[in-house]
Parts: structure tokens; C-alpha cells; sequence
């Protein structure tokens, strides 16, 4: 028999599961075809997951169908490791498991925000299923995630992470949950998601400073922060060696007027370009409705006469962020000055971070209103109105987000992946490359083509079509020569192997980009005009290279020692704070 917390926690998430169902309708009953946008880069990086995992049985650590062939490993926005990737992508497939991906990220941020402004913030059931709504349901999201951004999905963990970050100043425990949450981020390839949690968490502690004993909430830090960087050494280790050797340095200038905010959350549709700025509209568009803007300047005044400054603080500190560069001393450009968060553009993407606090000032009026109608004395005839105003206008903005939103999330046009017959494994060249890679990975083929945030090192001398790709050269002339024979070759996810006869000392040369954590069964890998490579004797040998990344064993050996700690803050008896006893 279930207790009443968790019928009350199972609804939570029936209701989440509903609304997220709702507005993500389109993509479940296009059940087979492919996202679009940017959906196409996701769905290569899971396939790379899926047919390394199922086709091989190795874990992708490569990426040899993309850029002529370059680290998965070491890639910011790999999510192949985190575990709902696990859950959802090898066993459903990459097009059913990403839209699921999408389901649960959904359910997640709406149970979250709903507690948080239920637990934290004291908001009545209607005001908080309205944050909810609002919140998971903006058009931030809805362009977004429809728009194929599927690393920024891990945003909708911040109000579980606040939550926990707040339960761990009285219970430090709960220190654990934030380094698993955080480590998550990184695992869904965070590169954005992270950065903003760690400023959101920031903000969040500097209000609380305000008026309680810092010590709980250093103490929170040392542990969360110990914790975290141990959990998720196997995405930030690979990640910053990658970033390192490929820098990737971002001038970014976009500047938003106050009015333009305004248009990013009351256009009910827009051109896809906007005049005056860099990006499409999907970068900007924010819908949340005059309705939601109304209620938040009505909440604004309602939290300054209690003197609740959170969310008010929240809205404006991080919709000063999303506004851009607006002078040196603005907050973005303060910020981009900082390590890594140089590498970050497109300010306009805090609008994630304002519009959760934006939801909860929307909540709280609907829960003053709530509030209100229940101490009034209405008429027998008109009592029915008190408790159903509030959630009349609950529904009201969600049926008018949804009728915007499911207008964006009707985006699901693609071909379905892994239909196509597997082919041995060469370089392709073709006009359509950001329609079809995607099925590169299932078809075993790769291209020299690169869209990629990480501006990788790439040789210009690999080779395309159905040939050979495996080629004997001398090491000093980079001449073929009479005598030497390929015998065989082939390859897999992070392996390739050649059967070669040589004449006299050679080279043989593999048709993908050269990483210095290539290592070879025999002879010494070397680099030939960025092609990987390797030097040989004579004689006839069957050479196999292999993609093993430096960190690989310390990175794992760190999380595992990062999970073994969250244990045992778990498992151990930490003292809490006593209440005082009642005076007899």
C-alpha cells in the first residue's frame, strides 16, 4: 500500500507526464521521423551510440562518420554516457528514444518546478501548477528542444537542483543529490547547462547570505564541490583536454533592447529572421504571453510589499544576462571575460533561467488569488466561483501556451534512421550532408564535412568514394610503390585494422584525421599531413590502431571514487539541527 507522499508524488508526475504528452503531441505521432534543425547533429551522436554499442559492442569513444573522423570522447555535447541515454536510446532506438528523452526531461522539470514553488516559495496548488506550466511549456522550450537542442533538455533540472541545494544546508546529505545533479549536467553534454547551473547557484546562495550563518552553506559548497568534480571527472577531464587542444574562443556583440525582450515573450509568431541581430528567431523566441508578463508585474509588487526579494532579484539579475552586451560592466560581458564562459555566445539563452523566476512571480498572484477567494464569504449561489477562478486562469494561459507552443513542436518532418543498407566503410561527399548525416553511422559511412561546434584539426587529403581506405606508401616520398600489398581491412567504432605486406619499411596510412591518442599493435603512429598513420617494417603484418584516450581510465576511476563518496554521505549518520523542546 503506497503512502500518501507517494500517491501525491505519483500524481505529480501523472499530471507532468499528461502536459508534457500534450505539448510534445506532434513529435509521438510522427513515431518514426526524424527531428529537425539541429536534431540531425543529435540524432548522429546518439546512432554513433546505438550502432558502436549494438553493431560492435564497443563504447563509442570515436567518432568516425563526422569531421573525417574525431573524438566522441573528448565532444562537449556527447551525451552517449549519460544514463537515460542508456535507458532510452540502445534499446528504443535514437528517433523514438530522443523524443522519449524529451517526455522525461519534461515530467522532470515540471515535478521540479511544481515542488519548489510548493516547498520553497509556499505557493498554493493552482499558482504552482501555473509556474509549472509556464515554465515547461514557454517558447523558449518550445523552439529549443523542437529546434533539436538537445543538450539544453538538462536545463530542466535547475529547480531539483536549487531544491537540493537548499535541504543540503540542513541536512548535508542532500550535498549528494546536487553533485549527482550537476554530474548529470555534464553527462548530457552540459556545455551550456553547467556554467548557468553554477551561476544559478551562486545567485541562490548570495540571496540566502543575506540574512543566515554562512557556515551550513560553506560547508554545502566544500561537499557538493568535492563531490561534483570527483562524479563527473568523466565528462570534464575528456572535455577540457579536448577544449584545450581545439580552443574554441567566441566574439559575440548581440545586443537586446528592453522592448525587443518584451516582443521575445509576447510574439505569437514571428519572421525567421530578425532584424537587427545575428540569429534566427529560434535563438530569441521566448512566448510566454501578455497574460504571464501581467501577472509577473503584479507579482513583482506582491513579493516587494513582503519583502521577498528571491524571485524578484531572480527575474531581473538573470534577464540583465539575457539582454547581451550592453558595456563592459553589463553582467554578460563581465561574465565572458571569465575561463570557459568565453567559449559560450548567444546571451539570449539565459531567458531559461528568467523565465523560471518570471513562472514562480506569475504563481504567486495565482496563489494570492486563491488565497483571497478562500477567506472571503461569497453568496451560497456563487460560492462554487472561489475555488475555481484560480484554476480557470491556470488553464486559461495553459491552453493559450499550448495553442503557440504546438505550432513550433510540429516539427518532426525527417526521414526515419536506419533504414538504409549497411555499406563498407569509405568517405562520402554530397550536397544534402546536413539532411543525411545523421544515417551516416547506420549506413558505416563517413564524410569530410564538419558541422561542429569544436573547431577540429582536419586533413584536407583524406580521400572519398567506395576505395580502398588503407593506402602503402614510402615514409619519406609519400609514393605508393611496387611490391607492397593490402590484403584487408577494416574497422569499427574506435578500432581499425589493415593486413599489409611490405616490400621494405613503409607507411601505412588509415583515411581518417590523425589524434595523437591513436596507439598501434605494431610499428609508431604518426601523423602524415593530419592523416593517422602508421610506420612499419617490412614484412607482412596485420596492424590494428586503436582510439584510447589518455584520461580514459583515471577520468572513470575518479567518477567511481565520486560515486563511492555520495555513498557514504548518504549512508553516514550526520548530525542535524534539534528542535527546542516545549517548556512544561
Amino acid at each position: 500500500m503506497l503512502s500518501p507522499r507517494a500517491r501525491r508524488a505519483l500524481g505529480l508526475a501523472f499530471v507532468g507526464l499528461v502536459c508534457g504528452l500534450g505539448f510534445w503531441s506532434p513529435a509521438f505521432l510522427a513515431w518514426d521521423r526524424s527531428g529537425w534543425g539541429d536534431w540531425q547533429q543529435f540524432h548522429h551522436w546518439w546512432e554513433i551510440g546505438v550502432v558502436s554499442i549494438r553493431r560492435w559492442g564497443e563504447w563509442p569513444f570515436w567518432d568516425p562518420h563526422h569531421c573525417g573522423g574525431v573524438s566522441q570522447w573528448g565532444q562537449p555535447q556527447a551525451q552517449n554516457w549519460s544514463p537515460l541515454y542508456l535507458l532510452l536510446a540502445v534499446p528504443f532506438g535514437t528517433v523514438v528514444g530522443h523524443k522519449l528523452f524529451i517526455l522525461v526531461h519534461h515530467v522532470i522539470g515540471f515535478t521540479g518546478l511544481y515542488v519548489l514553488a510548493r516547498q520553497e516559495e509556499k505557493l498554493r496548488r493552482p499558482g504552482a501548477l501555473l509556474a509549472a506550466i509556464v515554465w515547461t511549456s514557454s517558447g523558449f522550450a518550445a523552439w529549443h528542444f523542437a529546434g533539436g537542442h538537445s543538450t539544453f533538455l538538462a536545463f530542466l533540472y535547475y529547480p531539483w537542483l536549487i531544491y537540493c541545494w537548499r535541504r543540503a544546508d540542513r541536512d548535508v546529505r542532500w550535498a549528494a543529490a546536487v553533485a549527482a545533479i550537476m554530474a548529470e549536467l555534464l553527462l548530457e553534454g552540459g556545455h551550456y547547462p553547467f556554467p548557468y547551473a553554477v551561476v544559478v547557484l551562486g545567485f541562490d546562495s548570495l540571496m540566502r547570505l543575506r540574512r543566515r550563518n554562512a557556515w551550513p552553506l560553506v560547508r554545502t559548497m566544500i561537499v557538493a564541490g568535492v563531490l561534483t568534480g570527483l562524479l563527473g571527472a568523466m565528462r570534464w577531464v575528456p572535455i577540457l583536454i579536448a577544449m584545450s587542444r581545439h580552443p574554441r574562443p567566441i566574439e559575440d556583440t548581440d545586443r537586446i533592447r528592453f522592448d525587443e525582450v518584451v516582443e521575445m515573450w509576447t510574439a505569437r509568431e514571428h519572421a525567421w529572421r530578425w532584424d537587427g541581430h545575428e540569429w534566427v528567431w529560434a535563438e530569441y523566441g521566448t512566448y510566454v504571453g501578455w497574460s504571464v508578463l501581467a501577472l509577473c508585474v503584479i507579482g513583482i509588487a506582491l513579493a516587494l510589499r513582503r519583502r521577498h526579494l528571491y524571485p524578484v532579484a531572480g527575474a531581473l539579475f538573470f534577464l540583465a544576462f539575457s539582454m547581451g552586451y550592453h558595456g563592459p560592466l553589463w553582467p554578460s560581458s563581465l561574465l565572458h571575460a571569465l575561463p570557459f564562459f568565453s567559449n559560450l555566445h548567444l546571451p539570449s539563452r539565459w531567458q531559461v533561467v528568467c523565465t523560471m523566476f518570471m513562472a514562480l512571480l506569475a504563481g504567486r498572484v495565482v496563489s494570492s488569488l486563491d488565497a483571497t477567494l478562500s477567506a472571503w464569504r461569497f453568496h451560497r449561489d456563487f460560492d462554487w466561483i472561489r475555488p475555481l477562478a484560480p484554476w480557470a486562469l491556470t488553464l486559461a494561459i495553459a491552453l493559450d501556451l499550448y495553442v503557440v507552443g504546438l505550432t513550433i513542436t510540429d516539427r518532426w518532418d525527417g526521414e526515419p534512421l536506419g533504414t538504409r543498407a549497411v555499406e563498407t566503410p569509405h568517405l562520402v561527399r554530397t550536397h544534402r550532408y546536413l539532411d543525411e548525416f545523421a544515417d551516416y553511422p547506420s549506413r558505416n559511412v563517413g564524410t569530410m564535412e564538419c558541422y561542429d561546434a569544436v573547431p577540429w584539426h582536419r586533413s584536407r587529403s583524406l580521400w572519398t568514394g567506395e576505395v580502398p581506405q588503407v593506402r602503402i606508401v614510402d615514409a619519406e616520398s609519400g609514393e605508393t610503390r611496387d611490391g607492397d600489398v593490402l590484403h584487408g581491412y577494416g574497422r569499427t567504432n574506435h578500432r581499425a585494422w589493415a593486413d599489409v605486406t611490405l616490400g621494405a619499411p613503409g607507411r601505412v596510412i588509415f583515411n581518417q584525421n590523425y589524434e595523437q591518442q591513436w596507439v598501434s599493435s605494431i610499428g609508431t603512429v604518426v601523423d602524415d599531413d593530419l592523416r593517422l598513420a602508421v610506420d612499419l617494417p617490412a614484412g607482412r603484418h596485420r596492424v590494428e590502431v586503436r582510439f584510447a584516450p589518455d584520461d580514459l581510465p583515471w577520468s572513470v576511476v575518479a567518477s567511481a571514487l565520486g560515486a563511492f563518496g555520495c555513498l557514504i554521505v548518504v549512508a553516514r549518520p550526520w548530525r542535524r539541527a534539534r528542535a527546542p523542546r516545549a517548556t512544561p
